[in-house]
């Protein structure tokens, strides 16, 4: 999925830093223990289109943050 996602928007910026998942991908409240696989940091709104559109066709579930 990385690589894919990589190859379909080249300008996005993607982490699989574990650093990154955890300060990134974390549920503020406490309550849950979140796990994610990627980080993606989108700059416009094409972008944002672009990645939600991917992980849809691919039934890749998504958490906004921010």
């Amino acid at each position: 999925m990385f690589e894919e996602l990589q190859k379909r928007l080249p300008g996005l910026q993607i982490s699989r830093d574990p650093a990154d998942l955890e300060k990134y991908g974390q549920d503020w409240s406490g309550v849950l223990k979140p796990a994610p696989s990627i980080i993606a940091f989108p700059r416009t709104t094409e972008e944002v289109s672009k990645l939600l559109r991917y992980c849809f066709d691919h039934e890749i579930p998504v958490v906004p943050s921010g």
